[in-house]
């Protein structure tokens, strides 16, 4: 008995050592950013001080849109933004040459076409985010002939972002942006520009409200109508230009506000049928649900 007591007595011993290594070899995952271009490796030392190769963290409730900014110690700034699902919206580099600013950026127009991001891992309760890009950025981003530097990045961040920001303007600004189905496929803007939508696919889409004087009231149009219209375009990756599709369908102003900027903010619903006028082979695509709030400036 006493054998035994002794045998078990080493047993708890050794798990109660056991248990107590592993509760204290506890590890904090160490911040990564390897990022090259033109085979020039960029580095940050110091992930928490923005002005000292570091990063900083911004959330915008408004869009929608995190923002990664880095500040390497060759005093070039990256900055890295992206949508709730992982979608890329820019990634853009920018230092000083001669006192001269120098600016690359993702290409604008179907920029999941010219460009690879992808987000990994998005842990928004232990605040870790990881993923990597790689392709072309352009001095012209509108121009793929343009001069460009070609860059690779892998990053593992911290990534403590205020997700209770939120802009003034009493919320006018609020949930900007536009949501559809396009042949049982979400659709999800990540930036837009006066009633322009994109989303790093290939359609642009357009919603016209100039002259819309009668909220709630639908309006009907065709590919030919002037205003109060939704149309669709598709990026021609050969010609680089977008084709205008010819769009019928719906459209219902449900908001036309001013707002602090001396703009107004739009929202409205629609749904449509848009076809390739040059191509009657090509699937049409049948667009419901489809919903927006934008920014008007005049």
């Amino acid at each position: 008995m006493k054998i035994l007591f002794k045998i078990v007595s080493v047993l708890l011993i050794m798990i109660s050592f056991s248990c107590s290594n592993y509760s204290d070899s506890t590890t904090v995952e160490a911040d990564v950013f390897q990022f090259v271009y033109n085979d020039v490796s960029l580095n940050i030392t110091n992930p928490t001080q923005f002005y000292d190769g570091g990063v900083s963290r911004t959330y915008d409730q408004n869009t929608g849109l995190f923002t990664l900014h880095l500040h390497t110690t060759d005093d070039v700034k990256i900055d890295i933004f992206f949508d709730k699902k992982g979608q890329l919206v820019d990634v853009t580099l920018f230092y000083w040459a001669n006192n001269v600013g120098i600016q690359y950026a993702t290409y604008k127009n179907f920029s999941s076409n010219y460009f690879n991001f992808q987000i990994t891992n998005f842990d928004d309760i232990n605040n870790r985010i990881k993923g990597n890009f790689s392709g072309k950025l352009y001095r012209n981003n509108l121009n793929l002939n343009s001069e460009f530097i070609e860059v690779n990045c892998n990053f593992n961040l911290s990534c403590d972002f205020d997700l209770n920001y939120n802009c003034s303007c009493d919320g006018l600004l609020e949930g900007l942006g536009m949501t559809a189905d396009i042949n049982n496929q979400n659709y999800i803007s990540t930036s837009d520009y006066n009633g322009f939508f994109l989303n790093g696919g290939p359609y642009k889409i357009e919603v016209n409200a100039l002259g819309a004087s009668n909220l709630n009231e639908t309006y009907s149009f065709t590919p030919s109508t002037p205003n109060h219209y939704v149309r669709v375009y598709k990026f021609n990756t050969a010609t680089l230009q977008y084709e205008v599709l010819d769009s019928t369908g719906s459209v219902v102003f449900t908001s036309y506000l001013n707002n602090c900027c001396s703009s107004v903010v739009i929202k409205a619903n629609f749904n449509l049928t848009a076809v390739n006028p040059n191509n009657s082979s090509e699937v049409p695509l049948q667009i419901i649900n489809g919903k927006c709030k934008y920014i008007y400036q005049f």
